[in-house]
């Protein structure tokens, strides 16, 4: 009978290899194998820039390509070229019990496969987040662990690891993770990094500044509706010229995409190199790619 050191190092061992490093310009953490086919999964604020560096588990190092994105999940998705991976066992948090043990693996500091171990706190809200549930767990994450796994004693992918808020470790559920991947609920995605910044520039008259709010770009995704309609890196997205009011923060601009469906049509206002101009943005998928993170 094996010892329980030896069970849960052989898990850890088991688990690692669908764990990998994303390593993108200007950020990185950890990742998750969540299809053979070359899928990763990993955070939303893991990916600065529309491309990245996979470390699999063997040494071997792909570049990977943004997929899929969602700010509002903490979500992104990641297509390397490859085949036949050691996929995650996802699983469903809603089965999840406080007081259940559960374990993260990551890349923290720069170490590979690095585990540590607590227990559930809770599933569901957190008082000042979002409003979506997430796994919230009595656990130790350090940067680096962002985008890796949480999993319970079977292997059981349950969570992406996000953040730790007020001590606790909080865990995007894998049915979250779920409907991100899925055909059926994947939306268009705009494909842009944007951060809230603040616009000064002279009235018409040359007498005083004027100051407005706006999303700077900082990333564009390949092949994107917003590259297809031509956004840069740099740009400013001021608004939505069939609605009132300016982007204060990146979550406004969430809210509208939340709506978009195939097909949809929207008019970005944006500020690029002191002028305004607007943009015709078509929610569309590029041809060859299907309504999935692929």
């Amino acid at each position: 009978m094996l010892s329980l050191e030896t069970e849960i190092a052989e898990l850890s061992e088991r688990v690692s290899r669908s764990v990998v490093r994303v390593e993108c310009r200007g950020g990185g953490g950890s990742g998750v194998i969540w299809r053979a086919d070359g899928l990763i999964i990993t955070n939303a604020h893991v990916m600065q820039r529309p491309k990245a560096t996979v470390k699999l588990w063997d040494g071997r190092q792909n570049k990977a390509q943004l997929c899929g994105y969602d700010a509002a999940r903490d979500l992104a998705a990641l297509r390397i070229d490859a085949d036949e991976l050691p996929a995650a066992q996802a699983g469903d948090e809603r089965d999840l019990r406080v007081g259940q043990l559960v374990f993260a693996l990551g890349n923290p500091h720069g170490s590979e496969s690095s585990l540590t171990a607590g227990v559930v706190h809770a599933v569901g809200p957190l008082s000042g987040r979002r409003a979506q549930p997430w796994v919230q767990a009595d656990i130790t994450l350090h940067p680096g662990n962002s985008g890796g796994p949480l999993f319970d004693t079977w292997g059981t992918v349950i969570g992406i690891n996000s953040m730790i808020v007020y001590g606790l470790a909080l865990a995007v559920p894998a049915s979250a993770v779920a409907e991100f991947v899925a055909p059926a609920q994947r939306r268009p995605m705009l494909g842009i990094n944007c951060e809230p910044v603040t616009i000064v520039q002279r009235s018409v008259a040359h007498l005083d500044l004027i100051s407005r709010e706006g999303l700077l770009v900082v990333a564009v995704a390949g092949n994107s509706a917003a590259a297809r309609c031509g956004l840069l890196i740099g740009d400013i997205v001021t608004g939505v010229a069939s609605e009132d009011g300016i982007f204060k923060a990146p979550t406004q601009l969430e809210r509208l995409l939340s709506n978009v469906n195939l097909g949809s049509r929207m008019t970005l206002e944006i500020v690029r190199a002191g002028k305004r101009e607007c943009r015709d943005v078509v929610f569309d998928y590029p041809p060859g790619q299907h309504s999935e993170a692929a």
